[in-house]
């Protein structure tokens, strides 16, 4: 056999890797009997595959952990052999990945045992070189360590794979381990961050905040993270309120204001994210950090949430700094320009703030205003929207001399779907003053507030309407006096006059009926009376409007907001015919 760390001259036989796949150490003695006295039995269980893998590396997969003790016990070193795969994954990087609790307890307390009878040293020495190395014994560290091809420990692996409880198992053994960066330069504490697993990433604040550390450098090292990220960074990416809480707690770290390689801080990744709550969070915690520009495109977190379509952050951050509004980007482009590129729902709820509002006429480093945006967009309902909001200024001129009609008129022109639209601004004079921003405007209904629930509206609306066809509909195929029957002559005895059954469909008054050359059979007995026919029109007018009313909200609740609310008006109006055709038709019903 060649020395360790060399390739072996030979390699493990078929039966000897069925036996770990299985976990069968019975069968693996059989194998090795075969092979007589003329090989070592410890070289023989150093035997490895093609890729590296020794027989603990086979069974670890499946975790066999009888086999595993059992191998282990006659041959330790094989728990820190990494294999030749890219991964370079020794044993307890497969456990931990594999997430095989009970083997990695095997693993470690074999390690712990060959550690006990390895020293020589008296009790109170070797603990006090346990202290002295944070707790854990040498064998153990060592082992706790070693890195793969990713310069990924067994740690990493565990929390790279959100297992709690393998994390939690490793990091004690070690907790200097906090503080492992691997080669993509993320620590242990920005892995468990990054997959949100709380209680691991509060053991290890609490670590940090102690003061324990023997070695230098673990603190610094432990607040790590890819490109210039923090542990912070990842727990707002992660959306772990929990975790962000602890992290913001860690005394001395100001990883709030600290940003990342780009710039961002923890506010810009809350922004992007749309996590509200961890936002505000943030915001309770240190403001200032939504005045920090990002490098890539110089936007602050304001700005992040209008170009990422998150309101309710947006309004978040105007309510604890309203003077960020003021800051535009490398483009001199302000909240409104960029709110317009996010679709049209978005943009109509930014155009409703009144801080926002204001900022219709700011122009860019090219001089265009948010209408000339929406103009060269084609963006037809923003233009819309926009020449609605009174002061808005149609003079406005870009760095080009263009206004925003002049834009209109050299791309929409050959636009049919936006002919009407054209024709409508073309008719507005370009050189039309602006309005003042106190132009008095309709009052406010119960419907345009923000905690208005459209939907709960309109779910009532339907089911009044609902209720009307309902009615109205049975209604037609009640009529009153019923209909002809087929046979005449077969009619019963007419009732006596005092009696006052003349609505009866089997006794049908005679003025009503007797005599009359229209009455065929299946036709209406009343069909001549003037207050039936009044009942008729009646009738259908409730039951077509009804029905309209009800496509009308059905069609509005998939639409936008805007749209609800006008057809809630709209079917309130038409509901109030429907009530009033319905009263008709009751009262001629009874008199025919």
């Amino acid at each position: 056999m060649e020395e360790d760390g060399e390739p072996p001259t030979k390699y493990m036989d078929s039966s000897m890797y069925k036996a770990a796949k299985e976990g069968n150490f019975t069968a693996l003695e059989n194998s090795i009997r075969k092979y007589g006295e003329e090989e070592p039995r410890l070289d023989l269980l150093k035997l490895e595959t093609r890729k590296g893998n020794n027989l603990v590396h086979l069974a670890m997969e499946s975790g066999h952990e009888d086999f595993i003790k059992q191998v282990l016990r006659e041959c330790p070193q094989l728990v820190a052999k990494p294999n030749n795969s890219c991964g370079a994954d020794t044993p307890l990087h497969v456990a931990a990945r594999t997430r095989h609790f009970k083997v990695v307890e095997t693993i470690l307390s074999e390690a712990k045992l060959r550690e006990g009878k390895a020293t020589t040293e008296t009790p109170c020495t070797q603990k006090m070189k346990e202290m002295e190395n944070g707790g854990t014994a040498r064998i153990i560290t060592s082992l706790l360590r070693k890195t793969n091809g990713a310069g990924n420990t067994a740690l990493h692996e565990a929390l790279r794979n959100g297992d709690e409880k393998m994390g939690m198992l490793l990091w004690k053994e070690d907790e200097e381990m906090v503080g492992s960066v691997n080669k993509a330069g993320e620590s242990a504490l920005y892995v468990a961050a990054e997959l949100g697993i709380e209680k691991v990433v509060k053991e290890m604040v609490k670590f940090l905040e102690s003061g324990r550390q023997r070695e230098e450098g673990v603190r610094d090292r432990a607040l790590r993270g890819p490109e210039g990220q923090n542990p912070l960074h990842a727990a707002v990416l992660a959306g772990s309120r929990n975790c962000v809480e602890a992290l913001i707690n860690l005394q001395g770290s100001d990883m709030i204001n600290k940003a990342d390689d780009n710039g961002r801080t923890a506010l810009h990744f809350a922004t992007k994210a749309g996590e509200k709550d961890i936002a505000t969070r943030l915001l309770l915690t240190d403001p200032s950090s939504a005045y920090t520009k990002e490098r890539t495109h110089a936007r602050t977190p304001l700005l992040e949430a209008a170009s990422s379509g998150h309101l309710h952050v947006l309004i978040e951050i105007l309510e604890h700094c309203p003077d960020t509004v003021e800051i535009t980007d490398d483009e001199g482009r302000n909240v409104v320009h960029l709110a317009l590129k996010c679709g049209s729902s978005h943009s109509k709820a930014v155009l409703r703030l009144p801080e926002l509002v204001r900022l219709v006429n700011e122009a860019d480093r090219l001089g265009n205003t948010p209408l000339h945006v929406a103009a060269g967009d084609l963006n037809y309902r923003m233009v819309k929207r926009l020449l609605k909001i009174p002061g808005v200024d149609l003079r406005a001129k870009n760095d080009e001399g263009c206004t925003f009609l002049d834009i209109c008129k050299s791309k929409w022109q050959y636009t049919k779907r936006k002919d009407y639209l054209y024709r409508y601004v073309k008719s507005i004079p370009a050189g039309r003053k602006p309005q003042t921003w106190n132009h008095p405007a309709r009052q406010p209904t119960s419907l345009d507030k923000p905690e208005a629930d459209l939907k709960g509206h309109a779910n009532a609306l339907c089911v009044v309407a609902t209720l009307l066809a309902t009615i109205t509909f049975a209604a037609a195929f009640t009529l009153p006096g019923g209909l002809t029957p087929e046979d005449l002559g077969a009619l019963p005895p007419l009732p006596s006059p005092l009696c006052n059954f003349h609505d009866s469909p089997q006794h049908p008054p005679p003025g009503k009926f007797i005599g009359h050359k229209n009455h065929k059979p299946g036709r209406p007995i009343l069909i001549g009376q003037p207050a039936f026919k009044v009942f008729i029109l009646a009738d259908v007018l409730t039951v077509s409007t009804s029905l309209t009313v009800l496509f009308l909200l059905i069609s509005a609740m998939l639409a936008e907001e805007t749209a609800l609310r006008r057809a809630i008006v709209y079917s309130k109006k038409l509901l109030y015919l429907c009530l009033g055709a319905t009263v008709v038709a009751f009262m001629t019903g009874l008199y025919s």
